[in-house]
């Protein structure tokens, strides 16, 4: 990952004077290092946090490689700079007999370097004649490059499976069934599962691709995510990626606590991804859950869980559904436009995956609302089930209950007359001794 570089060290532009020493002044994940060979040591910083007027940061100094100092420091306080460098100059005289070294005068000017590169904002930018450019895919419709993008759906429907197999595809430089990949360099940062279980799918995922493994980065996470974008963004600089996969959104942005709300967390991650993002030129592919009340009502209006600030602040989401038979070894994944503000709703499309223990294969195939629609007869044995306790149903509510598209249900009422009837108020039963006996049939 490309970061952004500072001024370097030959002009201090936040004093307008030279600096006292020879050294590179660079981005380091999302904080910064001052490497200084004369006196082989380095200044660095990270967690870097703006508190109202005042810049904050963990500022560690190395000597000959070796940690002699960590704390935090007000860089835009005099008087902890000072604090800082007094405690740098008292302990390298104790532990390594050196009192050459001009901390106060380094520490001053790294500060200084760091204030006026994160004060300086953004570049005034002016409209003019331009080229259009269309968007460019990472992944055929699912992943737009050098943007923030977002799969929404119910757990267990294979959407990890899925985000693995893509990240073997950009890998590998092939592409999903008949979606076109571009070769990229992923890492994977996974809340939900662990490194065993993420090796043993992607070896099926590869098994069935045929082809050896790649030597995907992979970092099992803990905590909150605006708590480890540091760290996530040193992993992306020392792995060169330029596409990070996050798995799961609710689990990385954590919970309503001390006062919190579910818009503060999603502002406060998409914010720390974003960050990283401009930094980098990164593409980020984010694994979501759907809310639990639109489990099986995606199409129609399903949405991620918590808060809808997240589908705000996404640049490109889509909402998934799998379908799977009990005993099957087949899921037929369906994807739906959830968001996409530069043209009209997008196509849905269908993915089927094939498992066995040693296997995972992906192919293209028609959505599964369509199948579903034509396979009249499976719905009605499902229905069947759905309702031998006797419970009378609404079309939208039996739908919704089976997790088929409406238009299924009826084209099974239609065609099974026999089997079930439909009340004046449109609830549906199964016909004989279990439902209604006495209304006309559908």
């Amino acid at each position: 990952m490309a970061l952004a570089v500072p001024p370097n060290d030959e002009t201090n532009e936040a004093t307008n004077v030279a600096p006292i020493h020879k050294g590179s002044f660079k981005r380091d994940g999302m904080g910064f290092i001052q490497v200084l060979p004369r006196y082989d040591a380095a200044i660095h910083i990270d967690y870097i946090q703006h508190r109202g007027a005042e810049l904050h940061g963990e500022v560690t100094v190395k000597l000959a490689d070796r940690t002699i100092y960590m704390s935090k420091v007000n860089l835009s306080d005099g008087r902890s700079r000072w604090s800082y460098a007094d405690s740098v100059g008292r302990v390298t005289k104790r532990l390594l007999q050196r009192d050459d070294i001009p901390w106060q005068q380094l520490i001053d000017d790294f500060c200084f370097s760091i204030l006026q590169y994160e004060r300086k904002g953004e570049r005034i930018q002016r409209v003019g004649k331009a080229e259009v450019k269309g968007v460019t895919y990472a992944v055929d419709k699912l992943i737009i490059k050098g943007k923030t993008n977002s799969i929404i759906a119910p757990g267990g429907s294979g959407k990890g499976q899925l985000s693995i197999a893509l990240a073997i595809c950009m890998m590998a430089g092939r592409g999903l069934g008949n979606l076109t990949v571009m070769p990229m360099r992923p890492i994977y940062f996974d809340w939900e599962d662990d490194f065993e279980t993420f090796q043993a799918r992607a070896n099926a995922i590869a098994n069935g691709m045929g082809i050896d493994v790649p030597e995907i980065p992979y970092v099992k996470m803990r905590g909150s995510m605006v708590d480890k974008i540091n760290t996530m963004a040193r992993y992306i600089q020392e792995e060169d990626a330029n596409i990070g996969f996050v798995d799961s959104f609710s689990v990385a942005g954590g919970t309503t606590g001390n006062g919190g709300a579910w818009d503060t967390i999603a502002h406060r991650s998409f914010d720390a991804l974003e960050m990283v993002r401009v930094a980098g030129g990164m593409t980020w592919f984010i694994v979501d859950h759907v809310a639990a009340a639109n489990v099986k009502d995606v199409e129609v209006g399903g949405k991620a869980f918590g808060s809808i600030q997240k589908m705000n602040r996404v640049r490109n989401a889509w909402q998934m559904r799998a379908e799977q038979d009990e005993g099957s070894p087949t899921s037929h994944m369906t994807f739906f436009d959830a968001k996409w503000n530069h043209t009209g709703l997008r196509n849905k499309f269908g993915i089927r995956m094939d498992f066995t223990r040693d296997t995972v294969t992906f192919t293209s195939e028609e959505p599964v609302m369509a199948r579903q629609v034509e396979d009249a007869d499976a719905v009605a044995a499902r229905m069947q089930r759905e309702l031998a306790g006797g419970d009378r149903l609404s079309t939208g509510v039996l739908a919704l209950s089976l997790g088929v598209d409406p238009a299924a249900v009826v084209a099974a009422l239609a065609q099974n007359p026999d089997q079930f009837v439909k009340d004046e108020m449109g609830f549906i039963a199964l016909a004989g001794p279990a439902g209604i006996e006495d209304e006309e049939p559908f």
